[in-house]
């Protein structure tokens, strides 16, 4: 399995902000998609708060590499995953 490389975002005082989600081996999301994965990343880590950001962020890509990219899908699916 190919290495995969995830720039998470940093801390903030607001919460979560991610400004920069890509995937160096095996693709990469245009503006619009990176924007939505970063809305559902930022709503998951407010939601679960002591859930691994690493473990977030490879199932919103994941999910998105199968071509799941609305806001609200994704979030609640891994929502109700980490439940």
């Amino acid at each position: 399995m190919p290495e995969r490389h995830v720039a998470l975002p940093p801390v903030t005082q607001k919460g979560a902000e991610m400004t920069d989600l890509h995937i160096l081996k095996g693709g990469a999301f245009d503006p619009e998609t990176t924007k939505a994965l970063g809305s559902a990343f930022e709503i998951v880590c407010k939601e679960k708060p002591r859930s691994s950001r690493e473990l977030i962020a490879n199932r919103i890509i994941q999910l998105a590499k199968g071509g799941e990219v609305d806001v609200i899908r994704l979030s609640e699916k891994v929502i109700n995953e980490l439940a």
